[in-house]
């Protein structure tokens, strides 16, 4: 999957509107993978992760959850996040790797094998397996792990070297999470289950070395706008499917414009009107500016 690079000119185009953007590298506060041939697996202490399918045709799962509240201030707009893990050996070549959201809480407990991780160990209180969210006490709805269907991000990864998931969905995702919009259950890592010999051994929170690390790239400016004195307007609902509505002192608009991250100005927007169709755009974060006699406001917009 081609990776998203914002060019030089979104420093450019946002230092209007914005603050200077920061990156933070955020580690798994949590990592467990979960093995499909017994409810009893797990590997919740171990330096290791697995996806994939093995030789014998038995599934891997990688979970991970990263405390992005700890990290990222409050309000903060997030621009970018990439998830790297560290592949330390596999089978099968360049394979697809999805990730998913969970939406059910689960554990990491003392589970490990040190002499064959890639065949678990025995659960241990609070680590989650094929059927526990929690062993022995609560099971996921779905055995597997209970998740969006739909993944947020993919990428293909070989028998070594890095493994990079970015994209539009997985940045809104992890904005979700720090706004609270959607709970942070974390993520599941889903290698290739359609063959046998595909699975691949990634590198843990535990490891000593290429742990696993969210980096996100945020802004800190709150309201977007840019002038202290400007009037406030406020989108509803944020994030928004097909329409949306603002409110304040929306008599004194004379234009409204969605320009994306790049700077691109994507639609005009009539400020007459009191619903504001943005079906026609992509899932993602965007930019609403509202302008008038003598103010200009930048309001950022999520697209679901």
């Amino acid at each position: 999957m081609k990776r998203s690079v914002l060019p030089l000119f979104l420093g450019l185009f946002l230092s209007s509107v914005l603050f200077a953007q920061t990156t933070v590298d955020i580690s798994a506060e949590k990592d467990n993978s979960i093995f499909s041939e017994s409810n009893d697996l797990s590997m919740g202490a171990g330096d290791w992760v697995f996806l994939g399918r093995t030789n014998q045709g038995n599934d891997r799962r990688a979970l991970l959850r990263f405390d992005v509240a700890a990290d990222v201030p409050a309000g903060a707009m997030i621009t970018d996040v990439t998830l790297e893990l560290t592949v330390d050996e596999g089978k099968g070549g360049q394979r697809n790797a999805d990730v998913h959201v969970l939406t059910q809480d689960w554990g990491e407990g003392s589970a490990n094998n040190a002499g064959s991780p890639g065949q678990g160990g025995s659960a241990s209180t609070d680590d989650c397996t094929w059927a526990y969210t929690f062993w022995s006490i609560s099971m996921w709805t779905s055995p597997g792990g209970d998740f969006d269907a739909n993944p947020i991000a993919n990428t293909s990864i070989n028998n070594s070297g890095i493994a990079s998931w970015n994209s539009a969905d997985l940045t809104s995702t992890v904005q979700d999470w720090l706004d609270g919009t959607t709970p942070n259950h974390g993520i599941i890592l889903i290698g290739d289950e359609s063959t046998n010999q595909t699975a691949k051994k990634l590198h843990a929170r535990e490891n000593a070395t290429g742990q696993p690390v969210l980096k996100v790239t945020y802004t800190t400016s709150t309201g977007l706008s840019s002038n202290v004195s400007n009037p406030k307007f406020s989108i509803h609902p944020n994030p928004v499917q097909s329409s949306f509505s603002l409110h304040g002192n929306t008599g004194n608009i004379e234009s409204l414009e969605i320009i994306d991250l790049k700077g691109s100005k994507l639609k005009r927007l009539d400020p007459n009107v009191s619903e504001f169709s943005v079906g026609d755009l992509e899932r993602g974060i965007y930019l609403l500016k509202i302008q008038g006699d003598g103010f200009s406001v930048t309001q950022k917009l999520i697209k679901r």
